[in-house]
């Protein structure tokens, strides 16, 4: 667990930096821990629309991994706001769970825009995944004509009740996905025998394969038919952020006023199909990490989690689809990406 990191909140309780005040709310990746102590390394102050942010001192991180060093200030929540940071204060836990995994989906949709252009049609594997499921809204967002999943035998009736695809199909049945429009396969999974597999069965209407994850995970393929492969691209999502800065696709549509306009739309949507459980202390978490981690967690659920909370426990509290509120939002919270 040492190793991980979350996307959560946490709370400034001792400080000697003159512009970091004792009770400052910040958003960031977090270590699982109770209490981190970190040199500050500078203040951002708000503009654009953006937030303030407070920026930690992290040595030999690479240039392209800076955001990971900055912290978000967040408003506290006063009981007299229902709004907090330009979201209803109810979302507060579900942006703990989806706002980095949409904001990655809809990066990998500007990357398929701007090297594709506008092909309409799209693969995704993995289609339980959150990312996957924010990736869909994303395609489905722009009026893509027809998005397809591909999930597991157990996953299946989940996927299709979200109605974020067109259709959807098991593994098992790839062999016989439509075959007579260009297509673009984003590949969740990273199974290289899978990714032949579609690739063989597209034959010239394969576009491109966009693998979403890190090389680490992916099988290799068996029996690989070298020219038989379509063009392969590994998303970078560091390397998409830079880049995106100088593509007339984002910076001339407003691409990043629909990014942040577009979220609570996305949340109330899932909300639909997703329940919030709460673990908290050390064993809470550890029981909900390695539930994520082994993908014995259910699609339809995502874990809120505390180390501060030693009431709750992985399988207590919850928020079930279309429940109004959620409570008070934990410090930490983990979410393995496409992990569903």
């Amino acid at each position: 667990l040492y190793r991980s990191a979350c996307w959560g909140y946490c709370t400034v309780v001792e400080s000697a930096h003159p512009k970091v005040a004792v009770g400052t709310r910040l958003y960031g990746l977090v270590p699982p821990a109770r209490y981190q102590l970190m040199q500050v390394g500078g203040t951002i102050p708000a503009a654009r629309g953006e937030p303030a942010k407070v920026e930690l001192t992290m040595g030999e991180i690479p240039f392209n991994l800076r955001r990971f060093q900055e912290m978000e200030v967040v408003p506290a929540v006063a009981a007299d706001e229902s709004e907090v940071d330009g979201e209803a204060a109810l979302l507060e836990d579900w942006r703990l769970v989806l706002k980095e995994i949409y904001t990655m989906a809809f990066y990998m949709d500007e990357n398929l825009l701007v090297d594709t252009g506008m092909i309409n049609s799209v693969i995704i594997s993995c289609a339980s995944a959150k990312t996957a499921l924010a990736l869909a809204y994303c395609l489905r967002m722009r009026e893509m004509r027809y998005v397809v999943g591909l999930t597991s035998p157990e996953h299946l009736d989940f996927v299709k009740a979200t109605d974020l695809y067109h259709e959807v199909y098991t593994y098992d049945a790839a062999d016989t996905l439509p075959n007579n429009r260009t297509i673009v396969y984003m590949d969740f999974k990273c199974d290289g025998e899978l990714r032949q597999r579609i690739t063989l069965r597209m034959g010239t209407n394969l576009m491109y394969n966009m693998v979403l994850g890190p090389s680490v995970f992916q099988k290799r393929m068996k029996d690989q038919v070298f020219e038989k492969r379509a063009r392969e691209v590994l998303f970078d999502e560091s390397s998409w952020r830079e880049r995106r800065r100088m593509v007339a696709e984002v910076t001339k549509t407003g691409r990043n006023e629909k990014l942040k306009d577009s979220f609570p739309a996305f949340v109330r949507r899932l909300r639909e199909h997703v329940r919030l459980r709460r673990a908290g202390g050390p064993e809470g978490f550890r029981a909900a990490y390695d539930a994520v981690f082994s993908n014995a967690a259910l699609p339809s659920e995502a874990f809120i989690c505390s180390l501060h909370d030693e009431d709750s426990v992985a399988g207590g509290a919850a928020e079930g689809p279309g429940d109004a509120g959620a409570g008070e939002a934990g410090p930490t919270v983990d979410e393995i990406w496409g992990a569903a």
